[in-house]
């Protein structure tokens, strides 16, 4: 009887974790596109579609505009050109711009939250990236 009554305690708790990670991004989005930072063009898509997703579908979503969403957790030390995303399931995904054009170091900084925007490469000079040049991202107005 404890047993059971310890792994329904656990599964509540475990739900409840997941909401409130999940409240957590929807609060964290609605902030950044409200009152965060532009660059580039911003975002126009009305949705992100989740990190996991196109990790699981590289062929499927390669060429295609995606928005993506997230918190920085890395940024390119060389030329600043590229930004790691982590979503609140721990899946990561890198937004690129073009070298020398954009310096990330210099616009963003790990922990803040960002959404973006662009062309989805399989095979970008980075690995799997999101091409942001010709459309951009919103980024939260300070560290998350």
């Amino acid at each position: 009887m404890r047993a059971s009554r310890f792994i329904s305690m656990f599964a509540v708790l475990s739900l409840a974790l997941f909401l409130a990670g999940t409240a957590a991004a929807v609060d964290q989005r609605a902030e950044t596109l409200s009152n965060g930072t532009a660059l580039l063009a911003g975002v126009t898509l009305e949705e992100s579609t989740p990190i996991a997703e196109i990790n699981a579908d590289h062929d499927g979503f390669d060429g295609k505009v995606v928005q993506i969403e997230g918190v920085i957790v890395s940024i390119c030390d060389n030329m600043g050109c590229w930004v790691e995303l982590r979503d609140a399931e721990d899946n990561a995904l890198r937004v690129k711009v073009e070298d020398g054009k954009v310096d990330f170091r210099e616009l963003v900084a790990t922990s803040q939250y960002m959404v973006a925007e662009g062309i989805f490469q399989k095979v970008g000079e980075h690995g799997a990236q999101v091409f942001i040049m010709e459309h951009g991202a919103m980024v939260s107005g300070s560290e998350s």
